[in-house]
């Protein structure tokens, strides 16, 4: 028989207050249930271990609006392997400090001798770096902390670290068509691949979803008219498998766009449609068939678009060979890069129409702010001639009167 407990003494099962209405209830009796489920056997009175914590957050797939991409959950696991189930996989989620969270952030920062070969030193991870650990952790904490699977959260007093950011460089106009002009005499396609990202801005995931069914002509216009619809993009998914996906554009429907495309692409495309439908029929193919082709495809039918990596490896093979690499002397100080073209296309729609809401619309981004923080470059000529037409305007008359 069970004796009512006295005053003072401790509980004998786990417990919990909860106010507020009948459903809230329910959902907060089920979470608890699920919570003692996880307990360690061997401590009852201790929380949720940490490694067990991320287990539970992976499993919601916690996201703010879609679940997370497969990419997305990638990088997550691999920075809880190496860097923080080491350190904090072990531990009660609730017993952690703040001051020892913060000691983590210098250590990782800071260079270190590998363990396994003395001689060899560990690079510190970047400012950024630190900065994505930390938002890996405090998503972990957070969900947890409100979900009363944590009953301390020492994030909330933690300095969140800051990352580098750097601003926004793209190559030079004459860096651009020099390359241009390398790759339209050695590989056509990835002429076309570099041509479309530097006028169009699209991003290396759209770039190469792209089919020749997106592409729509208008043959009774003088001269030739057309566009391009935007809507799909597909990635290579890192680890063991190498999973090949297709997916949405990277911000979603905000990103889904048409863009017109120039005379001179116009000319290519239809050129390049007319090719298809002949080797299809050659090969006794639907020549229909071509409006499920991918663009940029070294597979014959066209099927098989490039995986992400190649037009990458593609593009820095040809910058080299092209004498087009950047670097500290020159003018632009960035090699040229499927970004730093989208930052290139942005740039120069924003010196031409002076409107952030316009590269932000040829960009697919969801805010102003992406647009105008991380992808409005200003060249180096542009900067010295805009100094150059102040100090101009504050000449003295005796200096103006020898220049004229």
């Amino acid at each position: 028989m069970d004796f009512p407990r006295a005053k003072g003494d401790p509980r004998k099962q786990k417990a919990m207050t909860f106010k507020g209405d009948r459903t809230s209830a329910e959902e907060a009796l089920y979470r608890f249930v699920q919570r003692m489920k996880k307990i360690d056997k061997d401590d009852p009175t201790s929380d949720l271990k940490m490694n067990e914590l991320f287990a539970l957050w992976r499993e919601a797939d916690s996201s703010r609006q879609r679940p997370r991409a497969k990419s997305t959950q990638y990088h997550d696991d691999r920075r809880w392997e190496n860097w923080l189930a080491p350190r904090f996989g072990h531990r009660i989620a609730s017993d952690i400090s703040e001051i020892e969270i913060e000691d983590f952030y210098r250590e990782i920062r800071r260079d270190r001798v590998d363990p396994e070969n003395p001689k060899k030193r560990i690079k510190g991870l970047s400012p950024n770096s630190v900065a994505r650990v930390h938002a890996l952790l405090a998503a972990v904490l957070n969900w947890g902390y409100r979900r009363k699977y944590v009953t301390n959260n020492p994030i909330e007093r933690v300095e969140k670290p800051r990352g580098e950011w750097l601003p926004p460089r793209a190559p030079s106009f004459e860096e651009v068509n020099e390359l241009l002009d390398y790759l339209i005499e050695t590989d056509a396609l990835l002429w076309l691949a570099v041509r479309m990202t530097c006028t169009l801005g699209i991003r290396r995931s759209e770039l190469l979803a792209l089919k020749y069914g997106d592409v729509v002509l208008d043959h009774k216009s003088e001269p030739l008219e057309g566009s391009i619809r935007i809507e799909k993009g597909v990635i290579r998914v890192p680890g063991d498998d190498h999973e090949f996906i297709k997916t949405e554009t990277k911000s979603g429907a905000p990103s889904h766009r048409t863009l017109a495309l120039d005379y001179e692409l116009c000319v290519v495309f239809d050129e390049l449609i007319k090719d298809k439908t002949e080797m299809l029929r050659s090969e006794r193919a639907d020549p229909r068939l071509h409006w499920d082709s991918y663009i940029f495809s070294d597979d014959l039918l066209g099927f098989d678009p490039w995986y992400p990596d190649t037009v990458s490896h593609k593009l820095a093979a040809a910058r080299k060979l092209a004498g087009v690499t950047g670097g500290r002397r020159s003018q632009s100080r960035v090699p040229i890069t499927l970004r730093s073209l989208r930052i290139y296309c942005a740039s120069q729609v924003y010196s031409d129409a002076l409107d952030v809401r316009t590269a932000k619309s040829v960009l697919g981004h969801a805010s102003l702010a992406t647009t105008d923080f991380y992808y409005l470059a200003f060249e180096d000529e542009q900067r010295r001639s805009a100094t150059i037409a102040i100090g101009d305007r504050h000449r003295r008359g005796q200096v103006a009167e020898k220049s004229d």
